[in-house]
């Protein structure tokens, strides 16, 4: 069984480019392009929209975008990384599924892959540490490093927007992600229609 294509051989759940398009019509950033972190602004700005709030709770996220806070006080870089360890640890479960729509119960046990980080059963049980391998707390950790250590560096660097006007990079994301907010917000829940500036 295959995972569901479109007439241009384009996955229908998933994208590789990341591109305007593709998020536009509800794909969802493929693993690659989630760890490249900040630097896939469009991948990242779809983690923020529709996984982080998990983590760091809904309600306080909602009402926090709803106020035009500013999406890094939002979360921390632990927050961020515990986000995609989750991801990373189910994701080609995650992919198999889509993949193998309908299948039995036996046929799944049978043949879907275990999750990386967290799977019991001979040869690969659980550890210690909160129930993550040595793995998972691995990749947790170069995750917070890495994820500390971008938003320092956006804040520092400068890029020129269309307009002529100068930003930094940090700040052409949040830009970027209030921008797509409004368009996956499709019931207004966020209020963010005719929202023109951030609060600082």
């Amino acid at each position: 069984m295959n995972e569901d294509h479109d007439s241009e051989g384009q996955s229908l759940y998933f994208t590789d480019r990341c591109d305007t398009k593709d998020l536009a019509e509800g794909k969802m950033p493929r693993w690659d392009c989630m760890r490249q972190l900040q630097s896939n602004v469009n991948a990242w700005c779809y983690l923020s929209y529709h996984f982080l709030p998990s983590v760091v709770g809904r309600c306080m996220w909602a009402s926090s975008i709803q106020r035009h806070s500013k999406l890094r006080s939002l979360t921390t870089p632990s927050d961020e990384a515990f986000c995609l360890l989750v991801l990373r640890n189910s994701w080609d479960v995650w992919i198999w599924e889509c993949e193998n729509p309908g299948v039995t119960l036996e046929y799944r046990q049978n043949h879907a892959p275990l999750v990386l980080f967290t799977a019991t059963g001979q040869g690969r049980r659980t550890e210690i540490h909160g129930g993550w391998n040595k793995d998972g707390i691995s990749l947790y950790n170069t995750l917070v490093e890495e994820l500390a250590a971008n938003r320092k560096k956006l804040d520092l660097e400068k890029m020129e927007l269309e307009s002529g006007e100068t930003t930094s990079k940090m700040e052409h994301l949040e830009n970027t992600f209030f921008s797509w907010a409004k368009q996956w917000d499709h019931k207004n829940v966020l209020h963010l229609n005719g929202s023109k500036k951030l609060k600082n």
